[in-house]
Parts: C-alpha cells; sequence; structure tokens
C-alpha cells in the first residue's frame, strides 16, 4: 500500500470519529436540553394542579381575616413611605388616604423617605405636607443619603427614628378605601401575629393593566392561599404591610434584598413563634405604565424571587417548611415553561402543514399537557372575572411574552431597584 493510500485512510477514519464525536455531544445536549424542559413542566404541572385543588376549595378565602370589631388601642403607629422619582398626585393619593383613616390621629407619624439629590419627589412632599398637618398628623422628610441601592435600604435608614411599636410601610399612589385597614392590622398585631398585609390591585384602563389587575386577583384568590396551606406563611406584599418593631429589631431589619418583602417570609420561619396574617383590605395602586415598565418591574420580581430560593437553601428550616416555600419562589420557572410549551405546540402544528420540524412524541405530549394545564386558569378566569373574557383569551400568550422576561431575569447576573412607572 502506497503512502497517498494510506494517508487517504487515515482522513477516512478522522473524518468518521470527528462525525461521531459530534453527534454524540448533540445527543448530551438534546438529552439536557429534554431533562430540563421536563423539569420546567413538572413544575408547571404541580404549581397548576395546587392552583386547581385551590381553586375548587370552598373555603379558599379563609386565609383571609376581617376582625368585625375593633378594642380601643393606644398603640403608637409610624406609617414609613418611601419614595422615588414620585410625582406630586401620586404622593397626594398616598397622604390623603392615611388623613381617611378611622385612628387616632395623634397616634400616627409618617416619615417620609426621600433620596438625596431626588429633588423633585422632596418638592412634591414638601406640596401635599400639609395634607397631614390639617388632619392632625405628625410628618418628617427623612433624606436617605447615597449611594442609592434598594427599598430595603431606605427603610432601615428610616427605622432608626422610629420610636412607635407598630409600623406601616406604603408606597406612593397608594389608595385605600378602607377607613379601618389602620384599626384591623393593628388588632391582628396586638393578637399576637409578627406581620400583617393586605390585598394591592395594580389596575388600569388599558389591555396591559387589565392583565396586571386579573395577576393581582390570581394571586390573592389562589395563589396566595395555596401559599398558606403549604406553608403556613403568606408571602407579604411591599405596600400596606404591617409590622412589630421588636420584631423587626430581633430580625436586623428588613433584608436589603430586590424583594424585600416576600424575603420576609424566610425571616420569620427562621424565627420561632413568629405569625403573619392576611387582612381582608384592599389598596388600590396604578399598574405599571407600558411594556417596558412591566418588563423592568418583573425583572426585579423574578431576580428577587432566585434570590430568595438561594438564600432559603442556606437557611436553617425544616425541610418540610423549607420545600414548600422553596417550590413557591420558583413560581417564574412556571412562566418559562408556558412559553416552551406554547412554542413547541405552536412549531408542531406548523410541522403538520409541511414545516418540516420534528419533535420527540412524548416531548410533545408533556408540551401539550402543559398547554391544557396553563388554560384550566383561563377558564377559572372566564367563570369568576366574566368582565375580563378577552384578557382571559389573552391571558396564555401574555404569560408566554412574561417567560421570556423570566428566562432574562434568572440569566441576568445582576438587577438594579428599578423605579416602576404607573398610569
Amino acid at each position: 500500500m502506497c503512502f497517498r493510500d494510506r494517508a487517504r485512510i487515515r482522513h477516512i477514519s478522522f473524518e468518521k470519529n470527528f462525525l461521531e464525536g459530534g453527534c454524540r455531544e448533540t445527543e448530551v445536549t438534546s438529552s439536557l436540553f429534554l431533562l430540563l424542559a421536563l423539569f420546567l413542566y413538572v413544575v408547571h404541572n404541580v404549581y397548576s394542579a395546587l392552583s386547581v385543588y385551590t381553586m375548587l376549595l370552598p373555603s379558599r378565602t379563609d386565609v383571609w381575616i376581617k376582625p368585625s370589631r375593633f378594642n380601643e388601642t393606644g398603640r403608637r403607629l409610624a406609617v414609613i413611605v418611601p419614595l422615588y422619582k414620585e410625582s406630586s398626585s401620586e404622593i397626594a393619593k398616598t397622604f390623603s388616604s392615611i388623613c381617611m383613616q378611622d385612628y387616632p390621629k395623634g397616634l400616627l407619624r409618617v416619615l417620609v423617605v426621600v433620596e438625596d439629590g431626588d429633588v423633585g419627589t422632596m418638592e412634591a412632599v414638601e406640596e401635599n405636607l400639609g395634607l397631614l398637618w390639617a388632619s392632625g398628623i405628625r410628618s418628617e422628610l427623612v433624606v436617605k443619603p447615597p449611594p442609592r441601592s434598594c427599598k430595603a435600604s431606605a427603610l432601615n435608614f428610616c427605622l432608626k427614628r422610629v420610636e412607635e411599636d407598630m409600623v406601616a410601610i406604603y408606597d406612593g399612589g397608594d389608595e385605600f378605601n378602607d377607613v379601618n385597614q389602620f384599626k384591623a392590622a393593628i388588632e391582628l398585631l396586638e393578637e399576637g401575629y409578627s406581620a400583617v398585609g393586605v390585598r394591592v390591585l395594580r389596575g388600569g384602563k388599558s389591555l396591559l393593566s387589565r392583565f396586571s389587575l386579573v395577576e393581582c386577583k390570581l394571586w390573592y384568590d389562589v395563589a396566595l392561599p395555596m401559599a398558606v396551606r403549604l406553608t403556613g406563611y403568606p408571602l407579604l406584599s411591599g405596600e400596606g404591610m404591617f409590622l412589630r418593631r421588636e420584631f423587626l429589631r430581633v430580625v436586623g431589619g428588613f433584608k436589603e434584598v430586590l424583594t424585600e418583602d416576600s424575603y420576609m417570609t424566610i425571616m420569620m420561619m427562621a424565627n420561632l413563634g413568629t405569625r403573619a396574617a392576611l387582612l381582608e383590605s384592599v389598596i388600590l395602586e396604578g399598574a405599571p405604565k407600558g411594556w417596558g415598565a412591566l418588563v423592568r418591574q418583573r425583572v426585579r420580581w423574578y431576580r428577587g424571587y432566585s434570590q430568595c430560593a438561594k438564600d432559603l437553601l442556606r437557611t436553617r428550616i425544616a425541610p418540610k417548611v423549607r420545600l414548600p416555600l422553596l417550590f413557591m419562589y420558583l413560581s417564574p420557572l412556571a412562566l418559562i415553561a408556558i412559553t416552551l410549551s406554547g412554542m413547541t405546540v405552536l412549531i408542531a402544528t406548523l410541522s403538520f402543514f409541511g414545516l418540516g420540524v420534528e419533535i420527540p412524541l412524548g416531548f410533545l405530549w408533556w408540551s401539550c399537557g402543559t398547554a391544557i394545564a396553563t388554560l384550566t386558569v383561563t377558564i377559572y378566569v372566564c367563570t369568576n372575572y366574566s368582565a375580563n373574557l378577552l384578557v382571559a383569551i389573552l391571558l396564555p400568550v401574555y404569560w408566554m411574552l412574561l417567560g421570556f422576561v423570566s428566562l432574562y431575569a434568572i440569566l441576568t447576573p445582576r438587577v438594579s431597584w428599578y423605579k416602576t412607572s404607573r398610569v
């Protein structure tokens, strides 16, 4: 055999080994992708199954407490309102709602926290402080020095000035027409709860605002009762949050993360004997103003949830409580599953008409099952929120878009404390 023939044989052998190696790498990559996709589908479908179970329970709203009467209280209440780039009209909404509360005005003190350099917000606060003074409510403008980091940082800076036994947190633009919100929350704190949360409904007139409102209703009617039944603790919202100052002292204030309100659940679990309650009272707030504001809000939320999940794994909490809470923090993965299943079903449909893309049959069935599980929620929306029929029909598409946002949030190494522009 001549040298040229031997070289040709070696060349053919190299090509064969290279192609076989490439095929093996492709198979491994495909297998890893399928395993990851199936994990996302399992998370979504378990979440959907528990949601449907909660929807069918006649007592799903039992976790919401509404005191029927109030005892006379002499508890002083500090109301902290952290603001950043807020308009005068939004600040006026919050101050007016505070003034309307049927609570002894001499026991109230409002602390408004503004970042140093935010001149526009400072001027807007000074324009509206007269609303509080006219009602006999003491108030104080607290200027937080730089650097600006997160809402929790502003709250912790202000907590150094708090002497009252109870603390309430509100944002600019919060409207609450329940004049007994303060009384009811204090009543629950007097009963031994360390923290109390309320419903926060974000809505408006645009289609995007209506999506936001339906999401809020689903969260408070379905997801939150499910969380309480799984863990024994609710995930609180940052607006309308009432806390005992002693509890804040024990836990060292708010955790300075993107979602300090959701992190509060971990802090309560780590301190045995603490409990949280959900008060049947509503705060109205504007929905994000446009898709850009929505994306920035959700990136912060989803990234904050991943931070909570990461820290939860390192916290000494009983596994039977920690694992259900971890499942709640992983809920943004369900949105990615919706996106993946929707795209798979769409590609499979186009392939039927000649697209020429082959999808493994088992994976296709999983995708169809996940898509069907998503549709069960839209049926619930149609049945219980009949005024939002169009929103219910388009809700899966909306969630598919949020799935991309969730994926971006998880892959992004660092996220800023975005200011959400509202309608």
